[in-house]
């Protein structure tokens, strides 16, 4: 199988410029995501931390609590800085699925 051009090799096939566009995108993507999510981190620990009770709940269940307070954390960083509207937007693995219950039932979110 042969390799077909794309649209932009299509339409501007002489432009060296934007050959490597799409990898410094990639780059500037994934740097801007591991920006939010670190930031996000430090939100959840300074709100949130402090009033989880370490004692009362399960290894699994902490781990949930901790992951959801941090997505909310990722989801207001990217919802304050684009706007609501960007190129890429945050998504929980369990809201693919819905989040289970522990009932045999899921909620989505």
């Amino acid at each position: 199988m042969s390799r077909r051009p794309t649209l932009s090799e299509m339409l501007w096939p002489n432009d060296p410029e934007g050959f490597g566009l799409g990898s410094r995108m990639g780059r500037n993507v994934a740097v801007q995501v591991l920006d939010w999510v670190w930031r996000g981190f430090d939100s959840t620990c300074e709100k949130h931390l402090k009033s989880v009770d370490l004692s009362s709940l399960t290894p699994e269940q902490l781990e949930r609590n901790l992951t959801e307070l941090h997505f909310l954390e990722i989801s207001l960083l990217w919802a304050r800085e684009t706007g609501g509207y960007g190129s890429l937007q945050p998504s929980h693995e369990s809201l693919n699925g819905g989040a289970s219950l522990g009932n045999g039932q899921t909620s989505s979110l």
